[in-house]
């Protein structure tokens, strides 16, 4: 049997009041906490399902098992809940793929300079070696390197390679 009345007290939410806020509730519970991941999972459990490999995907269907649990109240069934949350998933997916992008790792940009042409893991490598520096200084040794202007230069120190 899913305790759906603790999970509502636990994330303070009013399962009269509006879905946006519980959704809210939740939300800011697993970002806040000190493993997203785990909590996300923990909502998930809780709810009757089982818990789940990647931490965007868990929380997100941790929002919609909430909405779910809204919706369905004595009727939540987590099969058809956890069913919801994945047409969700996959939706989002299709419609919002920026949302599931990983950043790309500093092991794929230094494989790539190996090869050459590629400025910006070279401009990566530059600004490795002078982690020490500047912005500005950085910025600059990249800029003679790659014979690039100086704004595109800082774009990488300040923004690409933060």
């Amino acid at each position: 049997m899913v305790n759906i009345q603790g999970v509502f007290k636990k994330y303070d939410i009013n399962p009269n009041g509006s879905i946006n806020r519980a959704i809210q509730n939740v939300s800011l519970a697993i970002s806040e906490a000190s493993d997203p991941f785990i909590t996300s999972n923990q909502i998930i459990s809780a709810l009757g399902c089982k818990p789940v490999r990647d931490t965007i995907d868990a929380a997100i269907i941790a929002k919609c098992l909430i909405e779910q649990a809204i919706l369905q109240r004595e009727d939540y069934i987590p099969e058809f809940a956890l069913t919801k949350a994945n047409e969700k998933l996959a939706n989002m997916k299709v419609n919002h793929p920026y949302c599931f992008v990983m950043k790309e790792s500093t092991v794929e940009a230094t494989a790539t300079s190996k090869r050459g042409g590629d400025k910006k893991a070279k401009a990566l490598e530059i600004f490795e070696a002078n982690r020490d520096k500047k912005h500005s200084d950085i910025a600059k040794l990249i800029q003679m390197e790659l014979g690039i202007t100086f704004a595109n230069a800082y774009y990488y120190v300040s923004r690409v390679f933060k």
